[in-house]
C-alpha cells in the first residue's frame, strides 16, 4: 500500500512538473458590477442561501453586518484547462456552487448578507510548485481578483456597514494577505472588522500588525484559525506545528479552554444538507492543531481518512453560526448600533 500511494505521488509530481513547463496563460479578468462574476450577492439566488433540513432563512433576524466570504479551491480536476481559472468554465462554477457556497457561505445566511466573489482561483497543483516567476504570478492573478471583489465590495455595497471575513483554504491564502494590504492599513476599515474566520492553513499568532487572535467567544476586531485533524493521528508533512501557529477551538472560542466534550457539539452538516448532526465530535487544541474524535453520524465507521481539511467548517456548521452571530450582536452593542 505504501508503495502505490508513494507511486501516485510521484506520478503526480512528474505531471505537475510537465504542466508547469508550459506557458502560464491567464484567463479574462471578471467584472464585479456584473452579478455573474459573484457566486453569492443579495441581489441573486445561490447555494449561500441554503438552509440544512427544511428550515429557511429569518431576515428579521439577520444583523445589520456583511460577510464577505473567499471560497477555497474547487479547481482540482478534469475541468483543469490552465493555471488559473476561467470564469467562463460554467462546470467548475456549478462546482463551486453545489458544495463550497452551499456548505460553507450558507452558514453565514442567518447573521448578515453574503457577498462571494468568483475568481480566478489558482490550480490545486499550484501549491506544489517551486518559488518562482510563475507560481508568483499564479497566486497574484487569483489574488488580484479577491483584491479587486473586496474593494468594488467597499466601494458599491457596503454602505458604511460592519463585516465579517470568513475564509478557507485557498481562501484564507488571499484573506491573510488582503487582511495584511487592505484592511490593516485603513483605520476605518479595521475598526468596521467584527471578526475574521480564516480557517484550514497555517495563521501565525503574530500573523497581523494590528489583528490579534481572538481569546473569548464574543471578542470582535479579531481573527480565529483552525486545521482539523483527528485524534491520534499525526498531521500531514506540509503542516507547520507549533503554539506559534493559532489553532482556535470553535466548540469553546476560548483559548483558555482547550479541550471540549461532545456536549458542546452544536452540530455538523454533511454534503447532503438535509440532517443537522448534534454532538457528533468533541475537541483538543494542541501545537497548533486542532484535533477531534472520529465523527458520530451514520456510517461514520467507513470513514478512514484522517485529515478532516475538506470539512474545517462542515464539522462546526452551527458552533460557527452562532459564534458569528454572538460577535455581531457583540459589535453592534459596543458600537452602538442597533440590530
Amino acid at each position: 500500500m505504501k508503495i502505490k500511494v508513494g507511486l501516485i505521488a510521484f506520478l503526480s509530481l512528474i505531471l505537475v512538473c510537465l504542466l508547469y513547463g508550459q506557458n502560464i496563460k491567464t484567463p479574462p479578468a471578471p467584472n464585479y458590477s456584473e452579478l455573474k462574476y459573484w457566486a453569492a450577492h443579495p441581489d441573486k439566488d445561490s447555494p449561500a442561501l441554503a438552509v440544512p433540513g427544511k428550515g429557511s432563512i429569518n431576515s428579521d433576524e439577520l444583523y445589520d453586518v456583511d460577510v464577505f466570504y473567499i471560497h477555497p479551491t474547487s479547481y482540482t480536476g478534469k475541468d483543469r484547462k490552465g493555471w488559473n481559472a476561467d470564469l467562463r468554465n460554467s462546470y467548475l462554477n456549478d462546482k463551486t456552487d453545489s458544495y463550497v457556497i452551499k456548505n460553507q457561505a450558507s452558514i453565514f445566511n442567518q447573521v448578515g448578507l453574503i457577498y462571494a466573489p468568483r475568481y480566478r482561483q489558482a490550480f490545486i497543483g499550484a501549491y506544489s510548485l517551486p518559488e518562482g516567476e510563475n507560481r508568483n504570478l499564479i497566486f497574484n492573478t487569483a489574488y488580484s481578483d479577491v483584491k479587486d471583489a473586496f474593494l468594488h465590495y467597499l466601494k458599491y455595497f457596503n454602505e458604511g456597514k460592519p463585516f465579517i471575513l470568513a475564509t478557507h483554504s485557498q481562501g484564507t491564502t488571499h484573506g491573510k494577505r488582503l487582511m495584511k494590504e487592505v484592511i490593516e492599513v485603513d483605520p476605518q476599515l479595521l475598526d468596521k472588522l467584527v471578526v475574521a474566520y480564516l480557517v484550514g492553513m497555517d495563521v501565525k499568532q503574530n500573523e497581523f500588525e494590528k489583528v490579534k487572535p481572538c481569546n473569548k467567544p464574543n471578542e470582535t476586531g479579531c481573527f480565529t484559525a483552525w486545521r482539523t485533524i483527528r485524534k491520534d493521528s499525526p498531521p500531514p508533512s506540509y503542516y507547520p506545528t507549533g503554539n506559534e501557529y493559532v489553532a482556535t477551538n470553535p466548540l469553546t472560542w476560548d483559548v483558555e479552554k482547550t479541550k471540549a466534550t461532545k456536549k458542546a457539539h452544536m452540530g455538523a452538516i454533511l454534503k447532503r444538507f438535509n440532517k443537522v448532526h448534534t454532538h457528533a465530535l468533541n475537541s483538543e487544541v494542541k501545537d497548533g492543531i486542532l484535533y477531534v474524535c472520529k465523527p458520530k453520524f451514520p456510517f461514520s465507521f467507513l470513514l478512514k481518512w484522517t485529515n478532516y481539511h475538506i470539512v474545517d467548517y462542515n464539522l462546526f456548521y452551527y458552533n460557527v453560526q452562532s459564534n458569528a452571530r454572538l460577535r455581531a450582536a457583540s459589535y453592534l452593542q459596543r458600537v452602538g448600533m442597533n440590530n
